[in-house]
């Protein structure tokens, strides 16, 4: 337990710069990945980015059930048996997990072309033919990425964010290497890419299991358990409402995409600049935000609810301090930064006035999602859902949808649709951050 400021500083640390630099290798993996193949043809790559975008909601939707693991694990590893309390949360995870990966990945690579077709309406026909070749070659593998997520999840609630930051590393190290091989070297194509793709989930898979089965980490799992009702139910119920927010979330992403596709080629182009580029800042709330669940969630654990909220306020303050800090950067160096991203002087134009019109948002993104992390390992996960459902689809589709259509606002009314959710989730998380409940809030 931290003594003083200087400590409390140094825990959290130590647990946030691993977990953001997880996320940030996995943003530059993932938009290196993007630039290989796109070199193979616009069919191509428009068959791997649709192909990817049902990967990555699934992947999603894999770390919102993961959440109730890390919640669990948080609160429970300092109890009396928490040790053993720990390998059973672990072991219910694992097999949640699994099971949950096993139904959905089977009904998507049946289902392949329909999940396609409606939520991507419009592909030509070749671009089709190759997303669905690909999904289908990467959706058996989904399994073997629920078991990593989930012993990750586990991991980070007995505050080691280390080692599932050096796996990630190493996986998408791995990942890279064999793109260039497969796709460059063997000439495969997108077969390549899958390839890559599915050698480095199965072997980060394997590492990680190794690791917890050999009892080289902070969990050790060396035989089986029985599964308890009581225990699968704590979790569901943690877990299912995380997994609803996700549904709203990457929903609405699709609900965004239908509105930009009313916007000219330049403006959309600026527009995807400009998110890229936040979307590495992004990246440090989303660390910070698993910080708050892990280092707060243990702290009510133990039931010091006034070290819990040390922790919160203070990883808030830092969040605000750092994100704020960057986003001046970023509307200092807007044009120089957007260059890096394209060539073309009307895109880079348009997205340099984009970025930094979207570097005011960053305050109130930064607040809502360390908030988030706050409310949501109190117990408060249906208040956070209920946020996050009004936010994107009452607020900024709606009000983006209409400013677009209607009054031609351009590429400015789906930033005005922004500004609308991320304002209204910032002070509704505020307010109940502010009011106190969440300390005495119990898990069911």
């Amino acid at each position: 337990m931290p003594s003083n400021k200087r400590q409390l500083l140094h825990e959290i640390a130590v647990f946030s710069l691993p977990a953001i630099a997880e996320k940030m290798l996995m943003i530059v993996i993932g938009l290196m990945g993007t630039l290989f193949v796109g070199r193979l043809g616009t069919a191509e790559l428009a068959a791997v980015s649709v192909s990817n975008s049902v990967l990555n909601t699934l992947m999603a939707f894999y770390f919102g059930i993961g959440l109730g693991a890390t919640i669990l694990i948080a609160r429970a590893m300092d109890e009396k048996d928490g040790a053993e309390q720990v390998r059973q949360l672990t072991f219910q995870a694992l097999t949640i997990l699994f099971l949950f990966a096993v139904v959905l990945s089977a009904l998507c690579f049946a289902g392949a072309g329909w999940v396609l077709d409606t939520l991507f309406g419009g592909l030509s026909a070749q671009t089709r033919t190759l997303a669905i070749r690909y999904l289908r070659m990467c959706l058996p593998v989904s399994c073997a990425l629920a078991l990593d997520i989930a012993v990750s999840s586990c991991l980070r609630g007995v505050k080691d964010s280390r080692l599932p930051f050096l796996f990630t590393a190493l996986v998408n190290t791995l990942n890279i290497a064999l793109c260039l091989l497969f796709i460059y070297g063997f000439k495969w194509g997108i077969d390549g890419a899958a390839w890559a793709y599915i050698i480095s989930t199965l072997s980060g898979c394997v590492a990680k299991l190794a690791v917890i089965v050999s009892g080289r980490g902070r969990i050790t799992l060396r035989r089986f358990y029985p599964l308890r009702a009581a225990r699968v139910l704590q979790m569901l119920r943690l877990s299912v409402p995380a997994l609803i927010e996700q549904v709203f979330v990457q929903f609405a992403f699709i609900g965004v995409q239908m509105v930009t596709a009313m916007i000219g080629d330049v403006t959309l182009a600026g527009y995807q600049v400009s998110n890229n580029i936040l979307s590495l800042l992004y990246a440090v709330t989303g660390g910070l935000e698993m910080t708050t669940v892990t280092l707060t969630g243990n702290a009510l654990g133990r039931g010091e609810p006034r070290l819990a909220k040390d922790y919160a306020r203070t990883i808030l303050l830092i969040g605000e301090a750092v994100t704020c800090a960057c986003a001046v950067v970023l509307f200092i160096f807007a044009g120089p930064i957007v260059s890096l991203f394209t060539r073309d002087p009307a895109v880079i134009e348009k997205a340099r006035s984009i970025l930094r019109i979207m570097c005011f948002t960053v305050p109130l993104t930064s607040c809502f999602q360390c908030i988030t992390g706050t409310l949501k390992t109190s117990g408060m996960l249906m208040f956070v859902v209920t946020v996050y459902m009004i936010g994107p689809w009452l607020l900024r589709i709606p009000v983006a949808y209409l400013t677009v259509r209607y009054l031609h606002m351009d590429i400015y009314g789906l930033i005005v649709g922004f500004f609308c959710d991320y304002t209204f989730r910032a002070g509704a998380l505020l307010i109940a951050f502010l009011s106190g409940k969440w300390l005495k809030h119990r898990l069911k």
